[in-house]
């Protein structure tokens, strides 16, 4: 049924919402094996060079951290909040998002350097791979709404 808040009727038929829902299932089950192991630190917003103005959605952000000692340098186009964890070893992860407002359909290019990493193990999606860094440095590109899980390391 169009416009039901439920995944399915109450005869078992599959809504609008499945698809999406079952989509963003496969992505929480991929990126749960790494996440589970980490302990939120806190957040960095960060304002993007080309958004002109306040920002509101990164006033309300409150009680966020100035830097992240595991980030020596750090660039975005679009408003982006960087969500900080550590796990019980020490490793640093960050949950990077997009967050201008997604209905102006707007992509993020995020340049980053770890300190001290050449390697970074990112999920996306439903995806995970093993990115090599050169000079320590990451780049990604983020659609409006998207997000990655980063854990950087050095072998």
């Amino acid at each position: 049924a169009v416009g039901s808040p439920s995944m399915t009727t109450k005869d078992g038929k599959r809504t609008d919402l499945y698809t999406p829902v079952k989509a963003v299932n496969a992505e929480l089950k991929n990126l749960d094996e790494a996440y589970l192991d980490f302990s939120w630190v806190g957040a960095m917003p960060v304002k993007g060079s080309e958004v002109q103005g306040e920002v509101k959605q990164i006033e309300m952000c409150g009680l966020s951290l100035d830097k992240i000692d595991a980030i020596s340098e750090l660039s975005c186009t679009q408003n982006t909040l960087i969500g900080a964890f550590k796990n019980g070893e020490g490793r640093d992860g960050f949950l990077i998002s997009n967050f201008s407002d997604p209905s102006l359909l707007k992509k993020d290019v995020v340049s980053l350097r770890f300190n001290g990493a050449d390697s970074a193990l990112v999920y996306h999606g439903q995806t995970k791979e093993v990115v090599e860094l050169s000079s320590s440095n990451f780049e990604i590109t983020l659609d409006e709404g998207d997000g990655i899980f980063v854990i950087p390391f050095k072998k």
